[in-house]
């Protein structure tokens, strides 16, 4: 038996889908179609439900709160700042209250 350590082997998701399936995957492309599943979700938030900033900062209150395992919390305006820098780092604009530019 092999004594290859599954427990920090990062990669063990693609080899298992790689075994399952007979294609091989690497860890990049499931980190690919996580990304790709996670946007189209979001596109279908925005196009059918109205999500915009205004929604995703009606969390920000939780944030505000000391967190209850080391007291940290942050204001509205740092909020505001991280879900901007979310935003840039997704590749969501903002434009006209909608994340998502129409084509």
């Amino acid at each position: 038996m092999d004594s290859h350590d599954v427990y920090r082997d990062l990669d063990i998701e693609a080899k298992l889908l790689s075994t399952c399936t007979g294609i091989r995957y690497l860890t990049e492309d499931l980190e690919t179609a996580a990304e790709r599943t996670f946007n189209l979700e979001r596109m279908i938030l925005v196009e059918k439900f109205g999500r915009n900033r205004e929604i995703d900062e009606i969390v920000a209150t939780d944030f505000q709160l000391p967190c209850s395992t080391d007291g940290t919390s942050i204001s509205m305006q740092g909020f505001k700042e991280l879900l901007t820098e979310y935003y840039q780092a997704r590749g969501i604009i903002k434009k006209q209250e909608n994340l998502f530019q129409k084509p």
